[in-house]
């Protein structure tokens, strides 16, 4: 779903059981985008966390965090790191840890699909492997 469906849907998720997050490859860097709607009293915002790396050098994390209380101010931000249209989310009946590195995301979220960083012997097979599950989820609905 887009940035905003995914905003629209975030207002009445629970975030302790479930995350909307993009996965997704940009520049070269595979990246997590995870979306949270905020309320304390009278204030609501959204905050959009990114973490992006590659997987060659997995463990040198980069990061950044979004927020904004409507899509213009998240948009106005993160159009600075990647274009808001190719930000497909999904909904993951888990919550996302992004403090993890990136290929632990992945796997955290997609267990049945993406195997564990640690435990991988072939980086050209895992990233093979990375980049189909990447294509497969986010391919266009027909």
């Amino acid at each position: 779903m887009n940035l905003n469906k995914a905003m629209d849907y975030a207002r009445h998720a629970d975030f302790n059981k479930e995350s909307i997050v993009c996965l997704c490859k940009w520049q070269n860097n595979y990246c997590v985008f995870s979306l949270d709607y905020l309320q304390e009293e009278s204030e609501n915002w959204f905050n959009i966390e990114y973490v992006g790396s590659k997987l060659i050098d997995a463990y040198s994390v980069e990061g950044e965090s979004y927020s904004g209380e409507g899509i213009q101010e998240l948009t106005d931000d993160i159009i600075e790191h990647i274009s808001p249209d190719n930000l497909n989310f999904q909904i993951y009946q888990t919550k996302v840890d992004t403090s993890l590195i990136v290929p632990a995301i992945y796997h955290q979220l997609l267990p049945d699909f993406i195997p564990d960083y640690e435990r991988v012997d072939d980086i050209s097979f895992y990233r093979h492997q990375v980049d189909r599950t990447l294509n497969l989820i986010n391919r266009p609905a027909n």
